[in-house]
């Protein structure tokens, strides 16, 4: 059993009751489409056993979403490493990162992933045996530093984690070891990913993309993300780091502007250094509005908080388990392996 606490919020400076990235870009979680350009569609997932959702959602269109307000979430530490493909990064460095970097895919609430229009023009899954995969990027998508995403930062970032080279220090080197090469296709904007075999889960293989200027020698990859404030022309999303103090423990992202897609809707993203046990002392002190309790038992702690509701989920085991991973992965970071998507409390917390 999960459970996700939020403070169900009366101010109007703050938002509390849409997707994260809702909040931040008005991205609805996608049903499922096939792919452009012919091939197989994306890979869907199968129903639970039971027929219980893998989610409890609530989308809502963009156009409800007010405009403005602050978000504020809970992470353990401000930490010295923020690249989310580094061994030690963690399930906060995906949090932070998710609104900072590519995600190619968007997820819907069973799983099925679709690509992601704001990078992806179009994506060719022959579903055979070896895997091919075929990206075509947006044309519209760019790093903050100006320069448009390539076939260059996927061979960049698959060479830097496929486990060839020992001295890149990656975190999840069996997605990309999977992988017989990576190539340009008929122009920079696509990529051609040829897998060593069949391999059904293939989207989550480039789950961040990072720039190739990022990981262009062991050295950049392992100590050149030590500086949130440092990186700017390396990330490309709809938030930027606006400050970020680790004697407060604060971090604070706003609105990119140059980003190249719908404008963030909030105005502020803020992540506050408190400890899991202090979290429900900091939510009925109005400190943050969102955390995660794994202990069913907790709840009673809850009992009587004003303006507080507690949502439940039960991860289901096997094939749509591994689906939640992938949905969550894409569309909020890396957050643990039972992790759920609330689409309509903003937040997802780890599940362990």
């Amino acid at each position: 059993m999960f459970l996700l606490v939020r403070r169900l919020l009366t101010m109007p400076r703050r938002i509390g009751t849409a997707l994260l990235l809702t909040l931040l870009v008005g991205v609805l979680p996608a049903a499922t489409v096939g792919c452009s350009g012919g091939g197989a569609p994306v890979p869907s997932s199968s129903p639970s056993a039971t027929g219980k959702p893998a989610s409890d959602i609530n989308p809502q269109p963009r156009t409800t979403v007010a405009d403005g307000g602050e978000l504020r979430l809970p992470v353990v530490d401000i930490g010295h490493q923020w690249n989310p493909l580094h061994t030690d990064s963690d399930a906060d460095v995906g949090l932070v990162m998710s609104s900072m970097l590519p995600r190619l895919f968007d997820y819907d609430a069973q799983g099925n992933p679709s690509p992601n229009p704001d990078y992806l023009a179009a994506v060719n899954a022959t579903g055979g045996n070896p895997q091919v995969v075929t990206y075509t990027l947006s044309p519209n998508a760019t790093w903050n530093n100006g320069r448009t995403m390539s076939a260059d930062d996927f061979i960049a970032d698959w060479q830097a984690c496929n486990g060839q080279n020992v001295s890149f220090k990656c975190n999840a080197t069996d997605r990309m070891s999977d992988v017989s090469s990576v190539k340009q296709g008929t122009g920079p904007d696509q990529v051609v990913v040829t897998y060593k075999g069949s391999f059904s889960d293939w989207p989550k293989t480039f789950d961040f993309l990072l720039p190739k200027e990022s990981v262009a020698d062991p050295a950049t990859f392992n100590d050149g993300w030590t500086s949130l404030t440092k990186i700017n022309d390396w990330l490309a999303g709809p938030f930027r780091v606006s400050d970020v103090s680790r004697d407060a423990g604060v971090l604070i992202e706003t609105p990119n502007p140059d980003w190249w897609a719908d404008k963030a809707k909030l105005s502020q993203l803020t992540f506050r250094v408190i400890a899991p046990d202090d979290r429900l002392e900091a939510l009925r002190n109005n400190q943050i509005d969102a955390f995660g309790v794994e202990d069913d038992g907790k709840v009673k702690d809850l009992d009587g908080l004003p303006n507080v509701e507690v949502r439940r989920a039960d991860v289901p085991h096997g094939r749509t388990e591994r689906v939640a991973v992938r949905r969550t992965l894409a569309n909020y970071g890396a957050f643990g392996k039972q992790s759920i998507g609330w689409t309509d409390v903003g937040y997802l917390e780890p599940a362990g």
